[in-house]
């Protein structure tokens, strides 16, 4: 019984939450988290800037580095209509980081 209720609360607290539209995966390697697809018509579609194989380096002022894969999508799924930061990471031709970050709105579209 109280694995069938934290199922329903898990189930009713997902119903109720948005995501930004990225698949993001762990690399084995370096443990940094990398966005591995980005749905169409999603905001960071939308957005415009975020490409696959970004490093994300932090969500709203809370490193990456030391998160789990449940607690980085706790940090990006919000009520609709929200927003969210990510700050993310992007590997120069000349092997150089470059850092920028982007604001989305969770909301418009599929949302991963």
């Amino acid at each position: 019984p109280t694995l069938l209720n934290e199922a329903k609360v898990a189930l009713r607290r997902a119903l109720e939450m948005e995501g930004v539209g990225v698949l993001v995966q762990r690399d084995a390697a370096s443990g940094t988290y990398k966005v591995a697809m980005i749905a169409e018509g999603s905001p960071a579609s939308k957005e415009g800037s975020i490409q696959v194989g970004d490093t994300i380096i932090s969500i709203g002022k809370q490193p990456t580095s030391d998160m789990d894969v449940h607690q980085l999508a706790d940090s990006v799924l919000g009520r609709r209509g929200t927003r969210v930061k990510l700050t993310l990471g992007r590997l120069s031709s000349e092997g150089e980081l470059g850092v920028y970050s982007v604001l989305l709105n969770r909301k418009d579209g599929p949302s991963a």
